[in-house]
């Protein structure tokens, strides 16, 4: 019965955006906001329609529709969404989809390398994006140090200077408002040419990555607190885990930790790690056990069907953000158009939060590494040269990071 009113809710979900109805109260559904992101929902949609019509798939529809099929969707699930999106006109389609996917019927496939192709198109776009967010990487030596843990590291080396304001800036109020409109963010760490040159050929190594402390930016504004739980799906190209939080009673302005937990140990021998963070109402929990299912099984779709060579491409290919760096800008279409599907599949507005991914490249972290090997053994003065020479920054700048730097190496000692 669960099984049925989930397919039933998404039917609905669905048939309610195409009919327009969120158009004309005035208030976009979470499909239509999303517009410009619903490819890849359109072409597993279109997928799910012709299979239903016994029409030859492609090799990645046939991937997807078993990946549904594998999470428990049965036929009957999959035609009734592929009806809804077939049956509905094209005017329709093409308020809720780009018209690369509005336009496909059930005599037109989608291949691998139309997905390659239109990611490549995508991309220049990626980055006019009001809900992404491209960090400094230097910010990656701050990373999951809360307020707290700084000053304590202010007190033991007995410095006058505010360590807080290391930590990257706060988001922007743009930025904030269209996480909030379009239900996700993408956050990435953005890197040179040079680095990315650099890291060409070099071994990353080992990865440790796990979940520290979570930051409350707004709340429901509810009585009482909220208590969320936090979903961690990660993905390097080749394989993917993930991890479901504890529930975190929080309110605007909390900062809360995280239970010890581990979300990658491994070797990263792709083009990065791509972090996906869904947030859920706890009392709505048993709901995003088949959401996290279907995303880890596209994820391992595409990267099957993708192809480690497919990630390393496009991890070199660097569009600039007029910050002086770049981002690997297809990675994060591709992300983008996953989390969108997702979004319009899954999603309840009544339990669901926000989804935020975030994407570290390679580079980026073979910086950080070399940044690490830099100092080693170093004086903190030393130390401190050496960054202001090799990240041309100021005094202050490097003198904190060689700080948390040569802290953490002590840690990881």
């Amino acid at each position: 019965m669960a099984e049925q009113q989930t397919t039933q809710r998404m039917v609905e979900q669905l048939n309610r955006a195409l009919s327009g109805a969120g158009t004309r109260s005035g208030t976009p559904t979470r499909w239509e906001r999303n517009r410009s992101h619903n490819l890849l929902a359109g072409v597993m949609l279109n997928a799910f329609a012709r299979q239903s019509r016994r029409a030859a798939l492609t090799g990645l529809e046939q991937a997807l529709v078993q990946g549904f099929k594998k999470v428990g969707f049965t036929d009957e699930d999959l035609s009734a969404l592929g009806s809804a999106y077939a049956q509905a006109p094209l005017e329709a389609r093409s308020r809720l989809f780009p018209e690369r996917a509005a336009r496909l019927g059930v005599e037109t496939g989608f291949s691998t390398d139309d997905l390659r192709a239109e990611l490549k198109a995508m991309a220049p776009q990626v980055v006019q994006m009001k809900n992404l967010q491209v960090l400094d990487q230097r910010h990656l030596a701050f990373s999951g140090l809360s307020d707290a843990e700084l000053q304590r590291k202010r007190t033991e080396l007995g410095i006058q200077e505010d360590l807080s304001q290391a930590r990257p800036p706060p988001p922007g109020e743009e930025f904030l408002q269209a996480q909030r409109e379009l239900g996700w963010s993408v956050s990435c760490v953005g890197i040179t040419a040079a680095e990315l040159a650099a890291a060409r050929g070099a071994s990353l190594g080992w990865v440790t990555a796990r979940a520290t402390t979570v930051y409350c930016h707004e709340g429901t504004h509810e009585v009482g607190n909220d208590e969320p739980f936090f979903g961690f799906a990660v993905c390097d190209g080749i394989t993917g885990t993930k991890y479901v939080s504890e529930e975190l009673s929080m309110d605007e302005g909390d900062e809360r930790t995280f239970r010890s937990n581990t979300l990658w140990n491994n070797n990263v021998p792709g083009g990065g790690l791509c972090f996906t963070i869904d947030a859920w109402e706890a009392d709505h929990s048993n709901q995003y056990d088949k959401e996290i299912a279907v995303l880890t099984e596209i994820l391992r779709v595409l990267i099957d069907q993708l192809t480690i060579d497919s990630w390393a491409d496009m991890a070199q290919v660097l569009i600039e953000t007029g910050m002086g760096t770049g981002i690997p800008a297809e990675i994060i279409a591709l992300f983008a158009a996953v989390i969108a599907a997702i979004i319009g599949f899954l999603k309840n507005e009544d339990d669901y939060i926000g989804t935020y991914a975030a994407y570290v490249p390679n580079a980026a972290m073979i910086s950080r590494k070399e940044l690490f090997q830099l100092i080693q053994g170093k004086s903190i003065s030393e130390a401190t040269q050496i960054l202001m020479n090799h990240l041309n920054i100021d005094y202050m700048g490097a003198m904190l990071i060689a700080m948390v730097l040569s802290w953490r190496a002590r840690r990881l000692a």
